[in-house]
Formats: C-alpha cells, sequence, structure tokens
C-alpha cells in the first residue's frame, strides 16, 4: 500500500515537474511512471512533446531481454528524400478517433495493428459431439471446442460424430456447416 502511494505521488510530482522544468527533472523517476506522467498534462502540445521525450528515450534503451525481431520487409519504391515512411497505426484508437469509421474499417484497423487475427473464410474439425436443443434444432460440438447450432429447426441432416465439417463465412455474418456429402444447414456459433 505505502509502495502504490509513493508511485502515485511519484507520478504526481513527476507531472509537476514535467510542467515546470522537463523532463530531465524526472529521471529518477522510471520510464514508465515519466510516461504516465505525460497524460496528466492538459495541454495537448505540452502533452504530446512530453510523450515524444518519453518514448525516444524508452525506444534508444537497450532491451532487457532479447525478443525476436520481425522480418524487415523493403517496398519496391524508395521513399522520396525529405519525406518520412508512412507511420504504422496507432495500436488503439481513441473514441474520437473510431468515431464515424464503419464496422469493416474499425477490424481492418484491429488486424492491421495485430489486435485481432486475419478473418477467414471458413474453418474445418470433426463432430465431436450431436445434441437436440428444445426447440428441435441440432448443436454441434466440435473438435475444436467451438458449438455450433442449426438455425433452421425444420432442416434434417444425415450427421455424425466424427465426421469432418467445413463451416462456412456467408454474406451477412450468416454461416453454413456443411458435411461429407456435401449437405448442410444455416448455423450460429454459441460457445
Amino acid at each position: 500500500m505505502i509502495n502504490r502511494t509513493l508511485g502515485h505521488v511519484g507520478s504526481i510530482a513527476c507531472a509537476t515537474l514535467l510542467l515546470a522544468a522537463g523532463a530531465a527533472a524526472c529521471r529518477a523517476a522510471s520510464p514508465i511512471q515519466e510516461l504516465l506522467a505525460c497524460r496528466r498534462i492538459g495541454q495537448a502540445a505540452a502533452r504530446l512533446a512530453c510523450f515524444d521525450r518519453v518514448s525516444a528515450r524508452l525506444a534508444a534503451a537497450p532491451v532487457a531481454a532479447p525478443v525476436a525481431a520481425a522480418p524487415v520487409t523493403r517496398s519496391a519504391a524508395p521513399v522520396a528524400a525529405g519525406r518520412a515512411a508512412p507511420a504504422a497505426p496507432a495500436a488503439t484508437l481513441s473514441a474520437e478517433q473510431a468515431f464515424g469509421l464503419s464496422y469493416s474499417q474499425l477490424t481492418a484497423h484491429e488486424v492491421a495493428v495485430g489486435a485481432l487475427p486475419k478473418p477467414v473464410a471458413h474453418i474445418g474439425a470433426t463432430l465431436r459431439r450431436i445434441s437436440t436443443a428444445a426447440d428441435g434444432r441440432w448443436i454441434f460440438a466440435l473438435s475444436n471446442d467451438q458449438v455450433w447450432v442449426q438455425q433452421d429447426p425444420d432442416h434434417d441432416l444425415l450427421a455424425n460424430p466424427g465426421q469432418h465439417v467445413t463451416i462456412v463465412h456467408q454474406m451477412f455474418g450468416s454461416y453454413w456447416l456443411r458435411l461429407p456429402d456435401g449437405s448442410g444447414c444455416s448455423v450460429k456459433r454459441i460457445r
């Protein structure tokens, strides 16, 4: 409790010092405390300058443990002199940055920054268990621990545990479960 209180006091003191004398006065604070202190600066230009200063120091600091680097890809066209390469998208968007973007644009951004996996058109799995819901719809438990329920209870299938099935993403967010014999039904994931 005392350590947390001292950390908060240190962050507040660091924020005050950042406003008054710049980041040099807070060198004794941890880099994370310095970065968090930048968040408390009310004026946008000063806050951005603080973030730039602290993040530049963090980027230049040696890494404690070796990290496998992602392969570097070079574009076919070199960057023109005096023009910077486009910045990578921010990991998260603020509510203001996301305002007005469509669901597909938001999803594309999250995929680009690695927050969401790249969408796939279909998956394959083995039927582990088949049961029937109270309303007569089939419930399919798959080998990948997903559970899907039949959308239309009037559609009969010849499904058996152990069969390999494919679930295909269709238009308007619907999914189709396809059996090896080509038959299938519309399904919805419940787990």
